[in-house]
């Protein structure tokens, strides 16, 4: 399956960044009311992009209600990303992100 360039880079921004622990696999959240598209939380997406995306299959509507809908990266789009080479890797936890996280060890007041 062939891609256009953008479509690569919304998927790898649902995706999320390289080494990041929080913040992956975003929905895309579309309003059909306004006809706009964004990855959260301010990645515009343009609607030929995201048409591209829903009729190649690489996203899947999750939640729909009356004035938005959000749609998950599909297998096979984390497939088509892999074999463009884009695919990010998450990160790990250490402990000191953990400290960090829940105000212990260095970081205890």
């Amino acid at each position: 399956m062939k891609l256009s360039q953008q479509a690569l880079l919304v998927l790898q921004q649902m995706m999320g960044e390289e080494g990041s622990v929080f913040l992956r696999n975003l929905p895309i959240n579309f309003w059909p009311l306004n006809n706009t598209a964004t990855v959260p939380w301010d990645k515009s997406v343009e609607i030929t992009v995201f048409q591209e995306l829903k009729d190649s299959g690489c996203i899947r509507i999750h939640l729909r209600s009356y004035n938005l809908e959000q749609w998950r990266m599909t297998d096979f789009g984390e497939k088509v990303l892999r074999e463009a080479g884009m695919a990010t890797r998450p990160g790990t936890l250490g402990q000191g992100d953990l400290d960090w996280l829940f105000g212990t060890g260095q970081f205890s007041q």
